[in-house]
């Protein structure tokens, strides 16, 4: 998509709180799309959700997709559906609906169309993980079938942030 390099564009989602009474668009219709503007839409955003098929996922988590779907229903989110992006400029993101092209203003874009993993941020805290999956090697002498703990990446940006507050020589790869 032409701008989906702009700085106020992302593929992750990450915090509601510094989009407080900005105009935010999250193209996408399922889960993270969902949840990411239930979370902005509660922290004050001005959110607009662009899809490109007729409906939001079925796949929706069953706790979510009413709470999605009766904001959406009361105006408090808006979704444009069968929509798809032309190109994002600084100031706004252009779309077209059958046809028919619009501008959406927009301060904040989040593509939140699939999953994908920050290996980045894995490394840099000096997790070995598999690249694709996430997976964990067992820790030596654990037992097979072992217990993994799944977090997102704000949760371990947090803690790795809390962590060097602890101990500020510790050091974080990178």
């Amino acid at each position: 998509i032409p701008g989906e390099d702009l700085p106020h564009v992302s593929h992750y989602y990450d915090d509601a709180h510094p989009y407080y009474r900005q105009r935010v668009v999250i193209v996408g219709g399922k889960n993270s799309a969902a949840e990411a503007a239930l979370e902005l839409f509660r922290a004050g955003a001005q959110v607009t959700m662009i899809h490109r098929r007729p409906a939001l996922g079925e796949s929706i988590k069953y706790w979510v997709k009413p709470d999605i779907e009766n904001r959406i229903k009361q105006g408090s989110i808006t979704a444009r559906f069968e929509t798809r992006i032309v190109r994002i400029t600084p100031t706004h993101v252009e779309v077209e609906h059958h046809g028919t092209h619009d501008q959406i203003p927009a301060e904040r874009v989040f593509l939140l169309t699939g999953y994908h993993p920050d290996v980045d941020l894995m490394r840099r805290a000096g997790v070995r993980c598999d690249e694709h999956t996430l997976a964990l090697p067992l820790v030596e002498g654990a037992e097979p079938g072992a217990v993994r703990l799944r977090v997102r990446s704000t949760d371990l940006e947090r803690a790795l942030e809390l962590l060097d507050r602890a101990d500020p020589g510790r050091n974080i790869p990178t």
